[in-house]
């Protein structure tokens, strides 16, 4: 296993305990904070998962990172918005700008990978004359012996 991989087994146990505490917490101290004690431990993992998939999205640059760490985020904001505040539509705005931020965000650090695949810009390309004269120059034919 990875040392990365072992970091982030680690730092997601670790969340999963605190949010398992925070839930316990809930349901005995704080019974009317927020709805229920088993949402809650969904919202806290729902934000430290994203904010650790933001990390690790920043580290990589990776898009799909970016994504999942954005839903679960504006998944968590939109349950905080709509048990905290009435009316409906603010948690929409939220929600939207949200989204909007996170795109922003992605295309500044990832950029379009896809574009370079798509229009044989990358580095790495090559078109079917080089590949096939890569192929005659590795591919030697064997001598044959005539038997006398």
């Amino acid at each position: 296993m990875k040392k990365q991989s072992k970091i982030f087994a680690i730092i997601s146990l670790i969340i999963v305990v605190c949010a398992l505490a925070f839930a316990i917490v809930n349901q005995f101290a704080f019974k009317d904070f927020l709805v229920h004690p088993i949402l809650n431990f969904l919202l806290f993992n729902a934000v430290c998962f994203g904010v650790l998939l933001l990390v690790c999205a920043l580290l990589k640059k990776s898009p799909w990172h970016f994504f999942l760490s954005a839903c679960l985020i504006c998944l968590s904001a939109l349950y905080l918005i709509i048990s905290l505040v009435k009316p409906w539509w603010i948690s929409l705005i939220v929600v939207i700008s949200l989204i909007a931020i996170f795109v922003i965000i992605s295309y500044i650090f990832c950029g379009c990978k896809t574009e370079e695949i798509s229009l044989n810009n990358s580095t790495d390309y090559k078109n079917y004359k080089q590949r096939e004269k890569e192929e005659e120059t590795e591919e030697e034919v064997p001598q044959i012996k005539s038997f006398k």
